[in-house]
Order: structure tokens, then C-alpha cells, then sequence
């Protein structure tokens, strides 16, 4: 490893007075770049560590801003290994990684991190980019911290977890750069500098052309620009793209803009604020403008299975409305919500949606209230927080309890403990307050979250009022699936209630469109009706599309010139249609052409 002069000066300091090998280092600054070819270094000056494991340890590390437990090390980088041999292993790494970067790293018998100071260019940049940047130039130097994909080219042989997580990392840093260079694009239009504009848009589109929304936007800076020519080739180029690549024709927004710039009418008002977010989550809960109508005999089945202490599984097609029942059933309950949901990319990381659900209690009002009056040993303590260190320390001031030694039973720990430390946990939370954990899209949860919710239902009916009310939603659940595995079982013990979601029905999106509108119920009903067919989240976006258009007024009048009686598909439909289709192999994109041909 190379050093820098005064770098070699403190190193000679430190030997001189024989300062122990953890404190060498403690003046020098540690920088890890993720973003691009990942690189350690040290003043500047690049540190080597020959093992590859060693180096993914670190760059995971850095990554996460929070200290992670050992457990969620172990489980993650080795899976396969036995838990003596695996813990054998991780205190062999962290003593050669402490030999080389000293006191940037900090480990204790719980966590392992990196120093507070340590600079990590991925977090800078998320930072930056956190609230709205105002600021052309100093938007562009946070955007040139990206100097290429999320640990471009690392990749770890043999551990698929790693390199999974790692896709999922860097498909979101993709994203944060697309708002950014988005952002910069519209301050240099209000600038009318739409040539810098363009440029920025080119740079956002370049992973991913076929990014509707800012093609539409880059048409637009070609016409403000006077390049109403260069506006009409990109248009046909983007045309034939998506004819190859996903077989449909652009959008309506899309042909509408064109034909605006064909005919020179284009009105050269400031651009819409367009977003790089993806298309939202067909499950996520509709604002509460829109009722909650139709899921009566469900909330009833809710609040029985609920008195009978049983898991509660709420499946369904995709918009059908699960996490909505759950949300609303939550609420009406009064219960103390905690909410963790399973992605499909994270499946390969244990318990990361009972982790969200015990960070997003610490961000409840009513947590420091609670944590000060738990009556739960030390060693239960201990156990959650392997999973959330910051648990534990955010309440150690108002609960001299947590400041107790943890009995040498439990100190090691294994995952029989952590799951009756959650038990413990969620139990003295529920004699303060009624406790509901739902895990949302559990058809893509890890096989040891789903396990923790059969032993939290085991455990909880098994005493005389159960502590813990678990929910998980999910789809049709697939064969050999980890939730294929648990949910026999528990139907075998009687501890679980299944509810299969339909569409609302005709009567129930009249209902609701009586509420959206009295004096055009019976025309808005009937549309949403045929456009949706019952499906609450479409009805949800063309509702939301419709007050965009101006095609519902705020009064709830349907505006007779832009209403149309056939259906209309929003963008956010379309984009999640067009998701679908690309995932579809070509002899099934081949059948579907032939129906879609033949009508229905």
C-alpha cells in the first residue's frame, strides 16, 4: 500500500510511541467510490486487499449507512456454511481488514461499520440529490460524482446473493441519476438554454431509450430550440425503436406532441415537471380522496381471524387491492402498524422486510413513549438488534433496562433466539398497544422472513391473546415457492385464514363514482366500469387521469368536450402493461398477438 508523506509520518509517529495498530491510522481519511470501478483508498492513494470477499465485505459496508449486524453478514456472505465455521470465517476477515485500514473500521461483538467519517461517493451523491437542487452548476458537480454504474464490473463468484444485491443497487442509483440529469434539464429550459437541456435529456436516455416521458420532453427542446427537423426524425426513430423492441406505437401524449410540431402549433410553455420514477406498484394504497368501497365481508373475515390469533393471507391479481384492505383494515383498527414489503430483487437478503418494518417504528411519534416502558430482558434486546443495531442504542437513554449485561446464553445467538427475541419484543410492544405486522408481496419474501411469521402466529396463538396479528399479502402463489412451503402447514394447524380478492363490482365503481361526481354518476360509472373492469387500481389511474385532463372538473363535473365513452389506458397502465409484454418470451408474445388479432 502506498501512502502519502504525511500519511508514512503518522505511521512512524504511531510505531515510535508504539500506539496499537487499530489508532495508526485514526488521522488518515478513508474514501470508498462505488460508483464506476470501485477503489479504497487512503489520503487519496489506493489500498490493496488481495482477497476479493474482503473487498465486497467493505463495499457492502459502505454502502449502508448504519452499522449491520454480524448475523445479517453471516447470512449473507456465507449462506451455505455451517455457523460456527461461518463466524470463524468473518472474525478472520475483520482482523486482516483491521490491520490494514485500522480505526475506519468498527467492530463490536454485535455490528461491524465503517468510521462516521469515512467518505463514500454513492451516499454523497444520494445526499445531494435527497432534496431539490436549485442550482445548475452545483446539480452538475454532484452528478459528476458519477463516474459509472454502481461497482461496475465486481462481481463476487460463487455468492449470487452479493450479486444480486448488487444489481438492485445499481439499477436505483441508475434511477437517482435520471432525476438528476432530469432536473438539471428543466432548469436549463427555464435558463432557455435548451441546447444544455437536450444534452442533459440525451445523457438520462442513453441506458434506456425507450423512456417515454423524456422522449416526449427531448421533442419539445427540439422545437423550442428551432430544430423542428431534428424533433421530427427523433419522433420517427423513437417510433420504429418501439416497434422493434416492445411491438406497440407511442403513446397518445406522444402523438398528440407530434402532431402539435407537424402543424407548427405547439404552444412554447414551460415544460411539466416530468418524473423518472417507475411506474408505480399496482398494490400501492390510492389517496384517501378515492373511497374504500366493496372489501366489507373481508374487514369482518379481517377482525375474525384477527380474534382467533391466525395468520391472515390476503391473495389476489396484481391491483386487485390487497395492500389497501390491509392499510385500511390496520386503521380502522387503531392497531400500531408495522410494515415491511418484499421485492423481487431482494429475495437473497434474510429478513430485509422485517428490518423495514423495525426501521419504520423508529420513525413513529408514538416510539419513544413506548421503548421507555418495555419491560424485555437484555438478552431479547440484544437479539433484535442483530438485526437493527440503531433499535436498541434509540432507546437506551429512556430504558435502564438496555443498559443491563446480556446474559452469556444469548450473547452468541442463533436464529431459534432471534426469532423468540422478536416474539419478546412484539409481545411487550402488544401490552401497551394492539400490534399488527404486515408483509406485503410476500410471494417474493425470503424463506427466513416467512418462517419468523409462522412462528410469530405459532407462538402468539399459543398463548391466551396473541400479542402480534400477522398479515401478508400476495399473488397467486407458484409451486416450490418458500411461501408454497408454509402456508400447508399452517392450514394443517389451523392457524390461517385465506381471502381471495375479486374485482369491484359494477355496483360498487357506480358507489364510488357517486361520490367522485352527483350530477354525471351514472356516465362516470359506466366508464370507469368498462375501462377498468373492476380492477381498483385502474380505476384509481383513470380517475387520477381524468382530473390531470381536466376530463373530471374539481366540482365533479365530466367536461362534455374531453369526456369519451371508450376506454382509456394512463401512462401509468401503459408503462406496466409494456413491463409485462417484455418479459414475455417470443412464442408467448406470438399467441398474444393472435388474440389481441382476434378480439375477445
Amino acid at each position: 500500500m502506498r501512502l502519502s508523506k504525511r500519511a508514512n509520518a503518522q505511521r512512524a509517529h504511531a510505531q515510535r510511541f508504539r500506539l496499537p495498530v487499530n489508532l495508526r491510522y485514526t488521522l488518515l481519511v478513508l474514501s470508498i467510490r462505488l460508483l464506476g470501478a470501485p477503489q479504497i483508498l487512503f489520503d487519496g492513494q489506493p489500498v490493496q486487499l488481495a482477497r476479493r470477499k474482503s473487498r465486497a465485505l467493505i463495499y457492502y459496508l459502505a454502502a449502508h449507512p448504519s452499522p449491520l449486524a454480524r448475523e445479517r453478514l453471516l447470512a449473507f456472505f456465507w449462506p451455505d456454511a455451517s455457523r460456527a465455521s461461518a463466524q470463524q470465517v468473518l472474525r478472520t476477515t475483520l482482523s486482516g481488514l483491521r490491520k490494514t485500514l485500522g480505526a475506519a473500521l468498527v467492530v463490536s461483538d454485535e455490528s461491524v461499520a465503517l468510521a462516521a467519517d469515512s467518505e463514500v461517493d454513492a451516499r454523497a451523491f444520494e445526499a445531494r440529490l435527497s432534496p431539490p437542487v436549485a442550482d445548475a452548476p452545483r446539480l452538475t458537480q454532484t452528478l459528476d460524482l458519477y463516474r459509472g454504474d454502481f461497482l461496475s464490473d465486481f462481481t463476487l463468484p460463487g455468492a449470487p446473493e452479493f450479486d444480486d444485491w448488487a444489481a438492485v443497487e445499481r439499477e436505483r442509483y441508475r434511477r437517482l441519476r435520471v432525476r438528476g440529469l432530469m432536473a438539471l434539464s428543466q432548469l436549463h429550459e427555464a435558463a432557455r438554454n435548451y441546447s444544455a437541456a437536450l444534452d442533459a435529456l440525451d445523457r438520462a436516455l442513453a441506458p434506456d431509450p425507450l423512456q417515454e416521458d423524456l422522449q416526449r420532453a427531448a421533442l419539445r427542446l427540439h422545437y423550442l430550440g428551432g430544430d423542428r427537423a431534428g424533433a421530427i426524425r427523433r419522433y420517427e426513430q423513437f417510433r420504429r425503436l418501439l416497434d422493434d423492441e416492445m411491438g406497440v406505437p407511442p403513446m397518445a401524449e406522444t402523438r398528440a406532441l407530434y402532431d402539435a410540431i407537424i402543424t407548427d402549433t405547439l404552444a412554447a410553455n414551460p415544460a411539466p415537471v416530468v418524473s423518472a420514477s417507475p411506474a408505480r406498484h399496482p398494490d400501492t394504497t390510492p389517496p384517501a380522496s378515492l373511497p374504500f368501497v366493496g372489501r366489507a365481508a373481508e374487514m369482518d373475515a379481517l377482525r375474525a381471524l384477527a380474534a382467533a390469533g391466525k395468520l391472515a393471507l390476503i391473495e389476489g391479481e396484481p391491483g386487485i387491492g390487497k395492500t389497501r384492505l390491509a392499510e385500511e383494515f390496520i386503521r380502522a383498527s387503531g392497531a400500531l402498524a408495522l410494515i415491511g414489503r418484499a421485492r423481487e430483487l431482494e429475495q437473497a437478503l434474510p429478513y430485509q422486510p422485517v428490518i423495514e418494518a423495525l426501521r419504520g417504528l423508529l420513525r413513529h411519534p408514538d416510539w419513544p413513549a413506548l421503548s421507555a416502558n418495555l419491560p424485555i430482558q437484555p438478552g431479547w434486546w440484544a437479539e433484535v438488534a442483530r438485526l437493527l443495531p440503531e433499535l436498541r442504542s434509540s432507546s437506551a437513554a429512556a430504558n435502564p433496562l438496555l443498559n443491563e449485561p446480556v446474559p452469556l446464553a444469548l450473547a452468541g445467538g442463533n436464529e431459534s433466539h432471534l426469532w423468540e427475541g422478536l416474539y419478546q419484543f412484539l409481545s411487550a410492544l402488544g401490552r401497551q398497544r394492539r400490534v399488527i405486522f404486515l408483509l406485503d408481496d410476500a410471494h417474493w419474501a425470503d424463506a427466513s422472513t416467512l418462517a419468523l411469521a409462522g412462528y410469530l402466529t405459532r407462538r402468539g396463538q399459543d398463548e391466551a391473546g396473541a400479542p402480534v396479528q400477522v398479515i401478508l399479502t400476495t399473488r397467486a402463489v407458484e409451486v416450490r415457492s418458500p411461501l408454497a412451503a408454509l402456508l400447508p402447514t399452517l392450514t394443517r394447524e389451523g392457524r390461517l385464514g385465506q381471502l381471495t380478492l375479486r374485482r369491484l363490482s359494477g355496483e360498487e365503481v357506480a358507489r364510488l363514482a357517486k361520490t367522485l361526481s352527483q350530477s354525471d354518476a351514472q356516465r362516470l360509472g359506466d366508464w370507469l366500469a368498462q375501462a377498468s373492469e373492476g380492477n381498483p387500481y385502474i380505476v384509481h389511474e383513470l380517475v387520477r387521469e381524468a382530473r390531470a385532463k381536466n376530463i373530471l372538473r374539481p366540482d365533479g363535473v365530466l367536461n362534455a368536450e374531453a369526456f369519451t365513452a371508450s376506454p382509456v389506458v394512463p401512462q401509468s397502465v401503459y408503462v406496466l402493461i409494456q413491463s409485462r409484454l417484455a418479459q414475455l418470451s417470443d412464442a408467448a408474445r406470438r399467441v398474444l398477438d393472435a388474440a389481441v388479432a382476434a378480439g375477445r
